[in-house]
């Protein structure tokens, strides 16, 4: 038979470029191992900042499973040849998902294809590709430990808008530093989102 005649249909929107594909339309077995390296199948979308991986683990082992992750892609600028690329966040992924079994895998992989939204990058950039350190650890400093009056502060004197907007989203956040946000917001939209704020029952 054919090479190619072995290979996994599989239905994908047009969006989705395969970068390798080893996956082949044979179920694991003693006889068939060869089949299964670690490596199964590559693809990713740049219009969703995704990539869908496939693995084997353990390879080569008939006993293993498949192994199927989402992971989120972020651009990045490369300052050696002054290019933009996709990094792949492979310590933190969107989604892991395990079986035994081809067809559970084959109709997880059409499903996320068609259905798997778009990953919105958050980091805070200095410019294209290029994260601003210090704004960016405060982000998540506030995200890991919530909000303090001290971590308030920072945020509001950072001057930017991002920072700010989580500040406004915040229950706990004091009427005077809305009332602050509301005159010297950094942008007219953290401003008027400020003013709405003031005018709901928590502040009347």
């Amino acid at each position: 038979m054919a090479i190619y005649k072995e290979y996994q249909p599989l239905r994908i929107s047009s969006d989705w470029k395969i970068e390798w594909n080893c996956f082949f339309e044979i179920d694991p077995s003693e006889e068939t191992m060869t089949y299964f390296a670690e490596n199964l199948l590559f693809l990713y979308s740049e219009n969703r900042n995704r990539s869908i991986e496939l693995q084997w683990q353990p390879e080569d082992d008939v006993n293993g499973e498949y192994v199927l992750k989402v992971i989120n892609l972020q651009e990045e600028f490369n300052k050696v040849n002054n290019t933009f690329l996709m990094a792949g966040n492979w310590g933190n992924p969107h989604l892991i998902y395990k079986s035994k079994k081809r067809l559970e895998i084959v109709n997880k992989i059409e499903e996320l294809c068609y259905f798997l939204e778009e990953f919105k990058d958050e980091r805070i950039l200095k410019s294209r590709g290029i994260v601003d350190e210090k704004l960016e650890a405060l982000r998540l400093t506030f995200l890991e430990k919530g909000y303090t009056s001290k971590i308030a502060k920072m945020l509001i004197d950072s001057k930017n808008s991002i920072l700010q907007n989580l500040l406004l989203n915040t229950k706990e956040i004091d009427k005077q530093s809305v009332l602050f946000l509301s005159k010297n917001g950094a942008k007219k939209s953290i401003k008027n989102k400020a003013k709405h704020i003031l005018k709901s029952k928590k502040f009347n």
